[in-house]
């Protein structure tokens, strides 16, 4: 009887502290960088983030001047940076039940590091990529169906190598136990290698 890859990936065993610091670093470092939200199971955080670096390093992985986790910011700044905030801080200071103060000093914080967010994404990264001229631009990262998947657009040049790295990174995640048994992995990569 063989057990379901999810049941495989989204064992508890995975749900650690290093587990957890990777993840949050992958979605910190890279996924402001990516259109969509990334689907990272926590299993796989610390293989997907040596990738994502390695990729970074040869490459250059284009910084997202479109959205934000997958949100739009179509508002003007000054309402994320002023409007939107003094909302949020007048409701929590007048109309919220408990923690008056806690809750605004939260939200303010929560505020502002979006409105730096909106900040980037339409000031600072558009300069960032014209200077670096990255060679990837990375469009999402998930898990879909038990596999890893990671959309990315790259010139024709790179994009073997690149999912070799991919492939390679999913041996690892196949030996560590945190994704489909490594006879199945290489079955079907010989299956894809004679479609091709």
């Amino acid at each position: 009887m063989s057990i379901a890859n999810n049941d495989v990936t989204y064992a508890e065993k995975w749900d650690t502290m290093a587990n957890n610091a990777a993840l949050k670093k992958v979605v910190d470092k890279y996924f402001d960088r990516s259109v969509c939200y990334p689907s990272c199971p926590v299993s796989w955080a610390p293989e997907v983030l040596e990738l994502l670096e390695r990729l970074d390093k040869e490459f250059g992985i284009a910084r997202n001047e479109q959205t934000i986790l997958a949100r739009t910011p179509d508002l003007p700044l000054y309402k994320y940076l002023f409007v939107a905030t003094f909302n949020n801080l007048k409701y929590n200071l007048t109309k919220a039940k408990t923690n008056k103060v806690l809750n605004a000093k939260k939200s303010l914080k929560r505020d502002l590091r979006y409105a730096l967010k909106v900040f980037n994404v339409r000031y600072v990264n558009p300069i960032l990529n014209r200077v670096l001229k990255p060679k990837i631009h990375l469009s999402q990262l998930k898990e879909k169906f038990g596999y890893l998947t990671i959309y990315f657009q790259c010139d024709d040049e790179y994009k073997e190598y690149i999912n070799n790295l991919i492939y390679e990174t999913t041996i690892k995640l196949s030996n560590k136990g945190a994704y489909y048994p490594l006879d199945k992995v290489l079955r079907e990569d010989d299956e894809r290698r004679a479609y091709l």
